[in-house]
């Protein structure tokens, strides 16, 4: 029996390790690829440098600082080293909190976005927000966002335990723990929840509503000339529910999940069991299913977004002019430019023909005229 059960362990342990180097995988490639090209063609193009746009940017920036901390060491600590951590206490405090950091970030970004348009639709009159606020926004929600997250970082701590192996030999593996008791840290995550998701999801209906009233008014009292404008504020607002609506569809499941296995809804399974391999799977596709919710701006703003989409695909063919196409490129000038010089010459030849050949006729008429002038006068 002890025999089928360390089986059965190490086929979970092979298992649950499989699934994350194939999430974890797909979502690094996924979300540094996506946050790159929208962060990418959003600083590069000065058109895109507006309110909206720069808060979307400060979103995928938030994303990936999350993945390529966060990610990659708990991936090495999970993997590698069977969940110790070598990377010493200040990796420890900083990896474990950016998550909480990054949806804070997050959240608020898209509260930011919707205020602007609320803004822009509602209060047409009003200047919209410019760069300066746009400043100010980002300073305020990064320095709130690690505010709240200090007391969970204090209480983040590398515990070193002294296990001892066959042959009496003593081994010191370290931990990356948090320190306060269970009911408190259910309590932190209760309200994580709630400052997170549940106020900014308030705020972001509260502003798409104001904002539907309002362009449904406007499309009854609007002209001809102002239903392009109209339009384009109906898909930049279609553009902003469908992020909010994947950025909370993302995230929803894995703290409700969480939460419930805080306040003992589900109940924790015995270590090595079955169930507690399929709760730390759950709890794995959930949480890298989190990292993913801003990956997928780029082509929600390709579809919604007339500058975005320029301003993309401009990026792409910059990125597709090569060695190979400026050496096509320049062969077809040459080539262009050689058909272009045989032209002129061909008509400069059939020029000069048709001008030998008016000489030539008029040569002739000189030479008749005198005679039937001389026959005319003699009669």
């Amino acid at each position: 029996m002890a025999n089928n059960h360390s089986a059965d362990t190490s086929t979970y342990q092979l298992t649950l390790r499989s699934v994350y180097i194939v999430t974890f995988v797909f979502v690094i490639t996924v979300v540094v690829v996506g946050n790159f090209v929208i962060c990418f063609t959003i600083a590069t193009h000065r058109r895109l440098w507006n309110y909206t746009n720069i808060m979307l940017f400060n979103y995928g920036v938030a994303t990936t600082i999350r993945v390529l901390t966060a990610g990659i060491l708990n991936f090495l600590s999970a993997w590698k080293m069977g969940y110790q951590w070598p990377f010493g206490l200040g990796l420890c405090q900083f990896s474990q909190s950016i998550g909480i950091v990054a949806v804070l970030v997050s959240a608020y970004s898209l509260v930011c976005m919707s205020y602007a348009r609320h803004r822009i639709i509602c209060y047409s009159l009003m200047p919209p927000p410019n760069l300066i606020h746009c400043c100010l926004s980002i300073a305020i929600i990064w320095c709130a966002a690690f505010a709240f997250v200090a007391p969970y970082m204090a209480q983040l701590t590398v515990v070193h335990l002294n296990i001892t192996g066959p042959n009496n030999i003593t081994i010191t593996n370290s931990y990356c723990w948090q320190v306060w008791n269970r009911k408190a840290g259910a309590y932190y995550f209760l309200a994580t929840s709630i400052v997170a998701l549940i106020i900014p999801l308030i705020c972001i209906t509260y502003f798409n509503i104001r904002m539907g009233i309002s362009l449904r008014l406007g499309k009854q009292l609007s002209s001809n000339r102002k239903k392009k404008s109209d339009h384009l504020k109906q898909q930049m607002k279609k553009m902003l529910i469908i992020i909010v609506i994947v950025f909370f569809v993302t995230y929803f499941p894995y703290m409700i999940f969480l939460n419930l296995l805080n306040f003992d809804a589900i109940q924790p399974p015995k270590l090595d069991s079955p169930e507690f391999y399929l709760v730390r799977l759950i709890l794995l596709v959930l949480g890298q299913a989190t990292y993913t919710c801003s990956a997928f701006n780029v082509l929600i703003c390709y579809r919604f977004n007339p500058h975005f989409r320029r301003a993309f695909r401009n990026f792409l063919c910059g990125l597709c002019e090569s060695d190979a196409g400026r050496h096509l490129k320049s062969t077809m000038s040459f080539s262009t430019s050689n058909f272009s010089n045989h032209d002129r010459r061909q008509k400069r030849k059939s020029s000069s023909r048709y001008k030998a050949n008016e000489v030539r006729l008029s040569s002739l008429m000189d030479d008749h005229l005198p005679i039937t002038t001389a026959k005319v006068t003699d009669v």
